[in-house]
């Protein structure tokens, strides 16, 4: 099972937006090509990429954009780093882990690792997100 299929089945259902899989093809492909990993349930990443502006621009519920994946995500990457810390640092206290795991999941630290695959340039965003900066925040 892949980590995709593990989220949708987590969610209990395939998440699917307003817009077309097929029309998002090409963005996705250079995304994944980025990232070094295929997606089978598109509409899974598509809703990753889908920003509560356009989910509510285009009639979509706000479970449709990808805030309860955020939410999901920050734990799973909270564990991740968690377990690589603990086991690369078995001499530090909880405290100090504590401290450089922040570091690592900091929004600073995140947000270059987004801006090095460019990662605005796939958002789902309304108009209004893309003029107020959306795709570098």
């Amino acid at each position: 099972m892949t980590w995709s299929d593990w989220v949708a089945r987590l969610l209990g259902r395939k998440t699917r937006t307003s817009r077309s899989v097929q029309s998002l093809a090409p963005e996705l492909e250079s995304l994944e090509r980025k990232l070094g990993h295929v997606f089978h349930d598109r509409g899974l990443i598509e809703t990753a990429l889908t920003h509560r502006s356009h989910a509510y621009r285009s009639g979509q519920e706000r479970t449709q954009s990808n805030e309860r994946l955020e939410f999901l995500g920050d734990s799973v990457l909270g564990l991740i780093v968690n377990e690589y810390l603990y086991g690369a640092y078995p001499d530090q206290s909880e405290g100090e882990l504590t401290k450089m795991k922040s570091l690592v999941v900091s929004r600073a630290v995140l947000s270059r690792a987004s801006e090095s695959i460019d990662l605005g340039r796939h958002l789902i965003l309304a108009p209004g997100e893309v003029e107020a900066g959306g795709r570098t925040r």
